[in-house]
């Protein structure tokens, strides 16, 4: 099965999106992006989300192609959700894993 790089960014950025909420609700306010992206790579969070995305590579391109079947609409037009991406990735979130 062929890697799309179109769809492992647009659901990385959902995961980045799930992390900056929870890194702001620690800390209190908007981290923005920058912060959000440098504790995402420190924590390992970055390397967690691509071994497991590589992992359920089949599952997750099967459901792209459904949900978009004329190829991956990108980052800004993913339309999966961020709690229907755990469950393909079989994985229970970032929340209470911002430290």
């Amino acid at each position: 099965m062929e890697y799309d790089h179109v769809s492992y960014m647009a659901l990385q950025m959902l995961e980045i999106d799930e992390h900056k909420y929870y890194l702001s609700e620690k800390l209190g306010y908007d981290v923005g992006y920058k912060t959000t992206l440098n504790d995402w790579v420190k924590s390992g969070h970055a390397v967690r989300f691509r071994e497991t995305y590589e992992k359920h590579l089949p599952q997750v391109l099967k459901v792209c192609e459904e949900y978009c079947p004329d190829k991956c609409k990108g980052i800004e037009n993913c339309i999966l959700t961020t709690r229907r991406l755990h469950e393909l990735l079989e994985d229970d979130g970032l929340e209470g894993k911002v430290k």
